[in-house]
């Protein structure tokens, strides 16, 4: 039985295999209403990529909410929780990190981010 909301692989019908196991190397769109799979299509092709070799990959939304969800659906272990971030707390590290500045809480706005830049 299936521990997580996500499907496996092979669950899958042969478009969506297809597109998680596109090349790579290239930019693609993966489009459709709430609830038709977009979220797990993702998370799987992350793990395309890290069984190829690509473990630097980082998958971002724009809430806390949907970060919490996507991170519950995290059951083969290649792919970890801190990839699964929000926007505001990946740009709040990237600014800490560029900027010299330190990380803020997660909680802080980020408008008072930006102020100090």
């Amino acid at each position: 039985m299936n521990r997580t909301w996500w499907r496996n692989p092979d669950e899958l019908d042969t478009s969506q295999r297809s597109f998680i196991e596109l090349p790579v190397e290239g930019r693609y769109a993966l489009t459709g209403p709430p609830g038709s799979g977009k979220t797990n299509l993702l998370l799987l092709r992350m793990q395309y990529f890290a069984g190829v070799g690509h473990r630097n990959v980082l998958f971002i939304t724009f809430t806390r909410r949907l970060a919490m969800f996507v991170q519950s659906g995290l059951a083969s272990g290649m792919i970890l929780p801190s990839q699964v971030q929000t926007y505001q707390s990946w740009a709040s590290q990237h600014i800490g990190e560029y900027e010299d500045m330190q990380p803020r809480p997660q909680n802080a706005p980020f408008d008072e981010i930006r102020e100090q830049i």
